[in-house]
């Protein structure tokens, strides 16, 4: 039967509390079990430990996928302005690539490389960045 106690991208409490083959078994507001799948893991976590997440989605057999990354647009327009406001303040320039590694890109701006790369996208589309193999920058207006 379907979870009804929860929204999908609603803002949770976590306890990891196991591992299994698909990724981490968590506590959600100390009521319910969740999974956080491998590929939504950008940083170490240890057993006991206790994070923010999001419901990423709750399946028709109840079972609920969590999330770090909260995929909005608000967030993505937020996660642009970021973007620009750093090149500002880098004399244009940042060598922060779509081919940069998703460990780094999550280090520095704390998303997924699939977020990162959409705000990329996103800028560029405005053409408000230009992006060669090395560099991104500011586009000369």
């Amino acid at each position: 039967e379907k979870n009804t106690d929860f929204k999908v991208n609603q803002e949770v409490d976590l306890l990891i509390c196991g591992k299994s083959k698909l990724g981490f078994k968590a506590v959600i507001n100390q009521t319910h079990l969740g999974l956080i799948h491998h590929s939504e893991v950008f940083k170490p976590i240890k057993l006991g430990q206790q994070l923010k997440g999001f419901i990423k989605q709750i399946r028709d057999d109840g079972k609920i996928n969590i999330g770090f990354v909260l995929p909005d647009s608000q967030k993505l327009d937020d996660l642009a302005q970021r973007i620009l406001d750093d090149l500002k303040e880098n004399q244009g320039v940042s060598h922060m690539t779509d081919k940069t590694p998703p460990q780094e890109i999550y280090n520095k701006w704390n998303v997924s490389k699939a977020s990162y790369k959409r705000a990329l996208g996103t800028l560029y589309k405005k053409k408000l960045i230009e992006i060669s193999k090395e560099t991104i920058r500011l586009a000369i207006t």
